[in-house]
């Protein structure tokens, strides 16, 4: 399965009729072919709010009812477990060396990075 990851927060508490379920669904361009505003009403019983793809309309998480734990889909889940993990390049920052910079290029020469060490040592 794909997914575009553009995710709509779909929240089932602010159904406390049909025709709050019919705006909801309404503002966030779902159409009444795909879920009808019946169904949207009995799955706020069971669901508080509904994370889903917006391109795809495929559920991404649900939180369950009077719960506070985002629960995945197992779909999601493989799809995450698919995506190349984030790699952090360790970086030593050394004082003289940073010092050595700002005399040599300027303060404006400093990367974020430097800017926030030189900060720890102000202090």
């Amino acid at each position: 399965m794909r997914w575009s990851l553009d995710i709509v927060k779909l929240d089932l508490k602010m159904c406390k009729s049909l025709k709050d379920c019919k705006r909801l669904r309404e503002d966030n361009g779902i159409d009444d072919e795909l879920i009808c505003d019946e169904k949207l009403f009995e799955y706020k019983n069971i669901v508080d709010v509904f994370f889903y793809d917006k391109i795809t309309y495929s559920v991404i998480a649900i939180i369950p009812h009077g719960d506070t734990n985002i629960q995945f889909t197992d779909d999601f889940m493989v799809y995450l477990g698919k995506i190349e993990p984030l790699k952090f390049k360790k970086t030593n920052l050394d004082l003289d060396e940073i010092l050595d910079k700002i005399s040599s290029s300027g303060l404006e020469s400093l990367n974020g990075l430097e800017r926030r060490f030189l900060r720890k040592f102000s202090k």
